[in-house]
């Protein structure tokens, strides 16, 4: 959503799931997390988004501009009006077992099932390599977004 949440047209709505850009609580360096928007302020520009890594009774939120939020994919059924991502592009996606997004890049497209819904991605996340080289790991469909510019 340009200038308004990375991506897809139109804005970002209470409720969607988003990868945010926020500072590390532990580093102060920026990264990127998934979370849900809460809402729009308009005054500031700035989303509310939501942790949602954190627990029911820790709701940690963050106040983001929209070049910091990006929309993710609603349902496998669709990209929401994005192509599917194609071996060798840059991508952010959820690391397996987390709810945290690394640069990554497509070694395998997203397939389409007979359901209508597509597959996991196969990606190669940056650093999480060995001497052996880097591990191809699934990403779910709904947690792959193109690499944003300027990060």
């Amino acid at each position: 959503l340009k200038g308004g949440g990375g991506g897809a047209a139109g804005r970002c709505q209470p409720g969607d799931q988003v990868a945010a850009c926020v500072s590390s609580a532990e580093t102060d360096e920026l990264e990127w997390i998934m979370g849900t928007v809460a809402r729009w302020v308009s005054h500031s520009n700035c989303y509310e988004v939501r942790d949602e890594e954190a627990g029911e009774g820790d709701l940690q939120s963050h106040m983001l501009p929209a070049e910091r939020v990006i929309l993710l994919p609603k349902s496998a059924h669709s990209r929401d009006n994005h192509a599917v991502l194609q071996p060798g592009a840059e991508v952010l996606a959820v690391y397996p077992g987390t709810t945290t997004f690394y640069k990554a890049t497509i070694i395998a497209a997203a397939r389409r099932h007979k359901t209508g819904e597509y597959g996991d991605y196969l990606l190669e996340f940056e650093d999480d390599g060995d001497v052996g080289g880097l591990p191809q790991r699934p990403a779910a469909f709904r947690h792959v977004v193109p690499y944003p510019e300027g990060f």
